[in-house]
This record gives C-alpha cells, structure tokens and sequence, in this order.
C-alpha cells in the first residue's frame, strides 16, 4: 500500500479548549472512532483513548464507552445512550443520541482523546494528529498481515466528509460573497457551488461547455479559469478579517478535506476503481483544485497542466 506525505493546512488561532461545532460533532465523534479503532486493530502504537478501558474484544471501548471517554462533564451529563450504542460500527443511528439535549458549546477533552498533544488546542493540528493515526494503522495493518475492514475505512470517509460539510456552511456565505466582491458578474454566473463549498472542477467544466456552446471565446474562458484559480488561491484571506471563528472553520473544512483525500486513496490501492478516482488525479475535496487552465476546445490544451493545493 502506497503512504502519501500530504500536508494539512494549520490552523493560526489556538483555543483553551477544543470547542466542538454542534452542527458536526456526531459526525466527528463517529469519524474519531473509527480511527481509534483501526489503530487499536492494527496493532500499532495507541494514540487515541489509549485509557479508555473498554469491553469489547481486547479492551476495545465499544462507541458508547468511547463517547463517554471522550466528552466533557457538562456533555456527559445528558449523554443517553441506548443499547444500539453499544456498537463497534456506530452510523446514522448513533446520531440522535449525541445531539440530544446537546450542550450549546459542547467540549471534546484533548487528553483523552489524542496522547500525542503537546499542548496543541487547535482543532486542525487535532485532525492533523488522527490523520497521522489512521497513516500508522495503515502502515501498522501492513506489516502485521491486518486487513483492515473496508467498511471501516468507508465509514471514517463517509463522516469526515458529512463533519467537512457541516463546519462549512457556517462560513459558505462569507465565501459567496468573496466571490460576489471579488470577481465580475459574468464569472460568477459560471461557478458551481453547494452548501458544501465551491465545485472548482464543475465550474471550468461549465467554462469548457460555454467555449463549445460558443458562448464564450477561447481567450475569455482561459482568463476567467485563470482569476478563478487566483481566488480560490486567496478567498480565505477576506474569512481572515471576519471573526475569529470563521477562519477556525475554513481551516478544519480543509484539514478534514486533506484526510478524505487520504483516505479515498488508500481505498483506491485497494480496490481500483472503487472511488471513482484515478490513480495520478487529485481528488475533489481540496477546495482549490483544478484539472486545467486551459478550455477543452483549446488547442494547447494537451500541454498546459493545472496544479492542486491541498
């Protein structure tokens, strides 16, 4: 299995505290665990809830057991759960349960979660840190014959990505109009977006389609893409003079992008083809990535390649 050195962009403001969004903590608290236990089934070194004494097999916290180490007093308090919670593979249904009577600013307790903090508070530098856990599991799996379960690594992928998306929309308006400020009229009206972010590749494929249309002249289309490619480059800086917090979600969107392009390839190594993702392609997530400056009806087009910022 192929170890890919990517880099996550750090966060410049720390907290006291790492202070969980409400609108994405079950899915962070789901996706945490699956790392944990990939690292606990590796048999690498633990990292993660390395006290937490649990029952399943081997002294594994089961998810319930995990939350519960996990979460501050205040949190833990009104934390319920059910018999289903009780579970090695927590999904949807473990949701409700973490988000009732949810505490308006609900902590994670660092020092439970991760032992490889050194005083580090910033939620990115945290995911930076169960980014490298999941890397050891993977290599650790590797050297120990493990087999990993696919559904596992799915799993981390499918609630890092729906976290990613909910801390975004706390900053997606603020982004828009960037985008609004920034840029005229005519390029906006080519941009692809959800409440999830930008859709950068969607975009100039729009661009690529109003060249074919003959809406647009190759000369325009190349300098649109290239302005677009400028902000998406630079947009974070308008977040940067908002409030503090704002900046804080723009940086865990795309620290939690870079660990869902981790690890879409490690399933592509697995099975090819399963993602949908070439081998030598970026992935999607990082939110300022393009495939090309050029239109696909330009002529240099086989020439000129797009770089990608993760």
């Amino acid at each position: 299995m192929k170890i890919f050195n990517l880099l996550l962009l750090w966060c410049s403001v720390l907290f006291t505290n790492v202070l969980a969004d409400n609108e994405s903590i079950a899915n962070e608290l789901i996706y945490f665990y699956y790392v944990y236990k990939m690292e606990f089934l590796s048999g690498a070194t633990k990292t993660m809830a390395v006290d937490c004494e649990g029952s399943a097999h081997g002294g594994m916290c089961y998810f319930d057991e995990f939350v519960e180490h996990l979460i501050e007093d205040r949190w833990l308090n009104v934390y319920d759960p059910l018999p289903g919670d009780h579970t090695i593979t927590p999904g949807d249904a473990q949701i409700p349960r973490l988000e009732r009577n949810l505490p308006s600013s609900a902590r994670y307790k660092l020092s439970s979660l991760l032992s490889t903090l050194n005083g580090e508070t910033a939620f990115p530098i945290v995911l930076q840190k169960v980014l490298h856990a999941a890397n050891e599991a993977f290599e650790a799996a590797e050297d120990n014959d493990v087999t990993l379960a696919t559904s596992d690594i799915n799993a981390a992928v499918d609630n890092a990505r729906a976290a990613k998306e909910a801390r975004n929309r706390a900053i997606f308006d603020l982004q828009q109009d960037a985008l609004s400020r920034r840029l005229d009229a005519a390029i906006v009206d080519y941009v692809q977006s959800t409440a999830s972010g930008f859709k950068w590749p969607q975009t100039f494929q729009a661009i690529d389609d109003a060249v074919d249309d003959g809406e647009l002249d190759k000369a325009t289309a190349k300098d649109y893409k290239s302005q677009l490619r400028t902000f998406s480059k630079s947009y974070e800086h308008d977040i940067i003079s908002s409030v503090t917090s704002e900046m804080t979600h723009l940086d865990v969107v795309r620290s939690f992008a870079t660990s869902i392009t981790r690890y879409t390839r490690v399933m592509e190594d697995r099975e090819p083809g399963s993602t949908g993702l070439d081998a030598s392609s970026s992935s999607s997530e990082c939110s300022d990535e393009f495939s090309s400056d050029s239109t696909s009806s330009d002529e240099s087009s086989s020439s000129s390649g797009g770089s990608s910022s993760s």
